[in-house]
């Protein structure tokens, strides 16, 4: 959002702060339908809304750091093969 074109409240809702936090809350509540339906203990849902957290800053430093991932052609281009 251009910082110019926006009042505060409507930055408020579109932060990254805000988009995590609404993420959160879905999948708590993924787990809370998951333990109505007796896939995951109830008690496991209490234990999890106690410690779910997330820092902006961490995801941000992780984002910054190179991905490794399983589907990378470098083994199959490997001149030692």
């Amino acid at each position: 959002m251009i910082d110019r074109l926006h009042i505060p409240e409507m930055g408020a809702l579109w932060s990254e702060e805000t988009k995590f936090q609404k993420w959160l809350d879905v999948e708590i509540a993924v787990c809370e339908v998951h333990a109505e339906m007796g896939t995951i203990p109830r008690e496991a849902v209490a234990e999890i809304k106690a410690r779910a957290s997330f820092s902006v800053a961490r995801i941000n430093e992780d984002r910054r750091r190179p991905q490794i991932t399983m589907s990378s052609p470098l083994p199959l281009i490997s001149p030692n093969r």
